[in-house]
């Protein structure tokens, strides 16, 4: 005799028709079959198996079909929920998805799955409701529902906390999780990018050579709070860093401005290149280091003064200069007129020049710049006779 599962709706039986060899009028076997599966789609409760006997060999009657009734008990089914966001970082006014995979780790269906997001304060959801629903997921299966969330565009750059409620029933209609025992969070950054402008406030050099302050403003242009910051300013072959190269400005608030000073001696009356390193932190912690250039205009010399960049030299020795000259224009002109030979008085005047000045060299010697004052007071005395 042989036995052998029958396919149906409920059971599934992938073996081989078993056989119990001759079997005594009188007696019995035990027939033991494994490896029969209960279809994902049976329904809990009492189903039937049918089994079907085969006498064989010279038994007149064919083969036999009995029913046996099974009860059908369905597992707890069990969600695991693989959930993350894309992107995972997003600026004020940018849109995120948020993706929920889930996937059923028993043989067990889970039905009329029902999740809900809960977005935080500064977040909504755009393009749908907060709530979505999946009809069934089978055993060892999966589905994802997705929710695009947009931040606020005057939220602070932080993390958030995205609490997600998910429930779902058995085959029964009974609710398998609750919002209180089955509650996730995932967790979103908003950040926007650091945003800053450098500019010349102040400068007190127009011209190379000079030496002298430039004041620099270092103003955050961005939403999100830049930390710990400091500016250095780097010496390069247009000019040397004469004060402390860096300072510390620490925190700036969007919207928000500090000035820094430096003392530097220039070297070129071309445009310089300011060279800067801007060193800060973000919200998050991360460090940046950006080199950055501001333009310093320079001027030629009447061009800085001009401006007020710059003080004119003084004047005096040319002025003592061109007295001289008219000296000498007036002496040889004299000597000219008195021997009436350009050649003659010319000669005759670098002569009396040359005893002027040796003259006058013998009274800058120590001993008669001791008896200087009272010999031109004589003379004042003598001049006044007169």
């Amino acid at each position: 005799m042989s036995v052998s599962i029958l396919p149906s709706s409920s059971f599934s039986y992938a073996g081989q028709q078993i056989s119990t060899g001759i079997v005594p009028p009188g007696q019995y076997v035990v027939v033991k079959i494994e490896d029969i599966k209960v279809n994902p789609e049976t329904p809990s409760g009492s189903q039937e198996l049918k089994v079907e006997l085969n006498p064989g060999g010279s038994y007149k009657f064919g083969p036999k079909i009995v029913s046996l009734n099974i009860e059908v008990k369905s597992l707890q089914p069990s969600l695991e929920p693989l959930i993350y966001t894309i992107p995972d970082r997003i600026s004020q006014g940018q849109i995120s998805t948020l993706v929920i995979n889930l996937e059923s780790i028993v043989s067990s269906t889970a039905r009329n799955i029902e999740v809900k997001v809960k977005p935080p304060e500064g977040f909504t959801v755009v393009g749908s409701t907060n709530e979505k629903r999946i009809s069934w997921i089978l055993p060892n299966k999966n589905k994802t529902v997705s929710f695009d969330l947009i931040a606020n565009p005057t939220i602070e750059s932080k993390p958030y906390k995205i609490p997600i409620e998910i429930y779902y029933y058995n085959d029964d209609g009974s609710l398998i999780s609750t919002g209180s025992n089955y509650t996730y969070e995932t967790g979103i950054l908003v950040e926007a990018p650091i945003d800053y402008q450098l500019d010349l406030e102040e400068s007190k050099i127009g011209t190379a050579g000079q030496v002298g302050d430039i004041i620099i403003a270092f103003s955050n242009i961005g939403a999100s709070e830049i930390r710990y910051s400091s500016i250095e300013l780097v010496s390069t072959n247009q000019y040397d860093v004469v004060s402390p190269p860096r300072t510390y400005i620490g925190n700036l608030e969007p919207d928000d401005f500090e000035t820094v000073d430096f003392k530097i001696r220039a070297r070129t009356s071309k445009v310089i290149d300011l060279k800067l390193k801007v060193i800060y932190k973000t919200a998050y912690n991360e460090e940046f280091e950006d080199t950055k250039y501001v333009k310093l205009p320079m001027y030629s010399k009447s061009q800085a003064i001009a401006y007020g960049l710059a003080q004119p030299t003084s004047n005096l020795s040319a002025t003592i200069f061109y007295l001289i000259v008219i000296v000498l224009i007036y002496m040889l002109y004299k000597e000219w007129r008195r021997l009436r030979n350009f050649e003659t008085a010319l000669k005759s005047t670098l002569k009396k020049t040359l005893i002027f000045v040796f003259k006058l060299l013998k009274q800058l010697h120590p001993k008669n710049l001791i008896t200087l004052p009272k010999r031109i007071k004589l003379k004042l005395k003598s001049f006044l006779k007169e």
